[in-house]
C-alpha cells in the first residue's frame, strides 16, 4: 500500500483508478471517456455486466464475505463490544452516532438513498477513528433512540 492520496491509504490499483478519474478516462481500459455519471466507458461496462452474470456463482459469495469482514473490522476498530452493556457478539452490534445525527451524515453521503451501509463502513475503515461514533448492541441502540439512554 502507498500512503497519502488525499489523506488515506490506497493500493496501487486504487491510485491508478484515481489518476484515471482525474484524467477523465475509463478506470478499466484508460482509453475512452467514461459514460456520463460512470467511471467506465460503454464497452467496459458491457464487458463487466457479461462477466458478472457469467461468474455470479463465484462473485456473490465473495462479495458477501468481504462485506461481512468489513463490518467486523470496523466494529473491532471501534471497540468490539457494546459501550452500554458490554455485549460482544458481533451479530448484535452496530455503529452508533453518539450525537444521534446519523441521518444527517447518511443524507450528505448518499442523498435520499439510505442503502449505503457498505460505502459507509468502507469510509470508516479507511479514515481515522472518530470520536462521535461508538459501538452499541441493537437493544441499547434502540433504547437510546426511544428513551435517550440505554
Amino acid at each position: 500500500m502507498k500512503a497519502l492520496y488525499d489523506g488515506s491509504m490506497f493500493t496501487k490499483s486504487q491510485l491508478r483508478r484515481q489518476k484515471a478519474i482525474e484524467k477523465g478516462v475509463c478506470v478499466q481500459c484508460e482509453k475512452a471517456p467514461p459514460e456520463e455519471g460512470k467511471r467506465r466507458c460503454t464497452s467496459c461496462l458491457r464487458y463487466m455486466v457479461q462477466y458478472n452474470k457469467k461468474n455470479a456463482a463465484v462473485i456473490e459469495p465473495r462479495k458477501k464475505e468481504y462485506r461481512k469482514k468489513l463490518r467486523i473490522d470496523v466494529i473491532e476498530k471501534y471497540g468490539g463490544k457494546c459501550e452500554c452493556c458490554g455485549e460482544a457478539r458481533i451479530e448484535f452490534l452496530a455503529i452508533d452516532h453518539k450525537n444521534q445525527d446519523g441521518n444527517v451524515e447518511r443524507r450528505q453521503l448518499f442523498g435520499r438513498n439510505d442503502s449505503g451501509s457498505y460505502s459507509w463502513y468502507l469510509k470508516l475503515k479507511r479514515e481515522n477513528k472518530r470520536d462521535d461514533l461508538q459501538v452499541l448492541c441493537q437493544n441499547c441502540n434502540i433504547a437510546k433512540s426511544f428513551y435517550g439512554r440505554c
